[in-house]
């Protein structure tokens, strides 16, 4: 299983639920990779319009246990993340 040697792990779902460790979408070896997932778009059936594929979404640091990149939204009952963990400023 050399995935779970990766440092980055992005979490990411619906805002209406959290589903815990069933919300994993990826191993990564950097933060920037997990994060261009986070951010991914995809189009819209039909439709010229792109939607995020993700509408929360957090990359764990798994050396620190910290959330170190995430969405501005996160799941519903979910503590916001911090301007730092946002990529906002300070």
């Amino acid at each position: 299983m050399p995935e779970a040697a990766k440092r980055y792990w992005l979490f990411g779902g619906e805002c209406y639920y959290a589903a815990g460790l069933h919300d994993g979408r990826g191993m990564y070896d950097t933060i920037a990779e997990a994060v261009a997932e986070g951010t991914r778009q995809r189009g819209v059936s039909g439709s010229a319009r792109l939607r995020d594929v993700y509408e929360w979404w957090h990359v764990v640091d798994i050396a620190t246990g910290n959330i170190v990149a995430g969405s501005e939204s996160q799941a519903y009952g979910a503590a916001a993340l911090t301007p730092e963990q946002t990529g906002g400023e300070t």
